[in-house]
C-alpha cells in the first residue's frame, strides 16, 4: 500500500470520528485501547494516545508505539518510535508537552504553518483542532512537536479496512 493511500485513509479515518463523535467517550482507564482490535465499531471510549493507535491500526499499518497493537502505549511511546519532522504531512502526529507529552493528536490538513488536528482530547471529540507552526498552538499547549512513520510498513495481522466515506 502505498504512503500517499495510508495517509489519504487516515484523514479519512479521523472524518469518520468526528462525524461520531457522540459516540466516543475520553478515559485514560483499562478499557482505552479496546477500539484498536474493533474498527470502527461504535461506541468508542479513547485517550488521545489510543486514538491515534487505533487510526494508525485501521490504516493497515504498522503500529506506531512499536508494540504490534499489543494493547498498550502511550505519547511516550509515540514518540520514541517516531521520526521528529519539521515539515509534517497529513498523517503525521503532533505531540504537546515536553519530554514523554502531554498529549497528542493527528494531522488531518497542512496550510503553510497552519496545521489541522484531529484531537482526542476530551468528551465530545475527536475534533479539528488548529495549530499554527511548530512553537505556536492554538489551543495553548506548547511545546509541540511533529512526528512521523515509515507507512508503507504493513501490519501484519490486520488487513487494511477501506475507510468509510
Amino acid at each position: 500500500m502505498s504512503d500517499l493511500i495510508v495517509r489519504q485513509n487516515i484523514v479519512a479515518i479521523c472524518y469518520w470520528g468526528t462525524q461520531n463523535r457522540s459516540h466516543f467517550t475520553y478515559s485514560e482507564g483499562r478499557l482505552r485501547m479496546e477500539a484498536v482490535h474493533k474498527p470502527f465499531v461504535l461506541p468508542i471510549i479513547s485517550d488521545c494516545s489510543s486514538w491515534v493507535t487505533s487510526v494508525y491500526c485501521w490504516s493497515g499499518v504498522a503500529d506506531p508505539n512499536g508494540l504490534k497493537y499489543n494493547g498498550s502505549g502511550y505519547t511516550g511511546t509515540l514518540i520514541s518510535h517516531g521520526k521528529l519532522t519539521l515539515t509534517p504531512q497529513i498523517g503525521d502526529i503532533v505531540v504537546y508537552g515536553a519530554g514523554t507529552g502531554e498529549h497528542t493528536a493527528i494531522v488531518v490538513k497542512v496550510d503553510g504553518a497552519n496545521v489541522l488536528t484531529c484531537s482526542m482530547g476530551q468528551n465530545g471529540d475527536p475534533s479539528y483542532v488548529w495549530t499554527k507552526g511548530p512553537n505556536t498552538p492554538s489551543d495553548g499547549r506548547t511545546p509541540q512537536r511533529f512526528f512521523t512513520y515509515d507507512l508503507t510498513q504493513i501490519a501484519p495481522m490486520h488487513t487494511p479496512p477501506i475507510a468509510p466515506k
